[in-house]
């Protein structure tokens, strides 16, 4: 199994690679039924309540600080296991950058399971299907 981080919106090329998408949001997009939540890694309100320069650092202590990164593993392993051994995206709303939080949970695996999580390497066609992430916290494909 492999481990990559993505966004949602690049969910047609994850799908046509067969990589399981797991949603590391408080909850799966609109639309996206089947989608495995691990809601322990999303922000939480002290994250989401941090002035944002302050966003990553609470989010490293608030969450992650507080989290198994060896459960964590297990966990995605059960899930790829449970899919013929696929391989698996940790997803939210962001855009590809090295300062969202996805990016934070791949260094954090990294550092302490020797393992490598890279940036899924395909991009979305601007003409695919976005989606678009709902006040309410939820998604809808449109």
């Amino acid at each position: 199994m492999k481990i990559y981080t993505s966004y949602f919106d690049n969910w047609k090329a994850l799908v046509a690679h067969k990589v399981i998408i797991v949603s590391v949001t408080i909850r799966r997009p609109w639309g996206f039924t089947d989608m495995p939540v691990l809601s322990s890694l999303a922000p939480n309100m002290v994250c989401k309540n941090a002035p944002p320069n302050k966003f990553l650092e609470t989010y490293r202590k608030e969450v992650l600080g507080k989290s198994n990164p060896y459960m964590v593993y297990e966990t995605l392993k059960t899930i790829s296991v449970t899919n013929n051994n696929a391989d698996i995206a940790l997803c939210d709303f962001s855009k590809p950058s090295n300062y969202n939080y996805r990016r934070q949970i791949a260094l954090w695996m990294q550092q302490y399971l020797d393992i490598r999580i890279e940036e899924f390497p395909i991009q979305p066609n601007p003409t695919d299907f976005k989606i678009n992430e709902k006040k309410t916290g939820t998604g809808e494909i449109g």
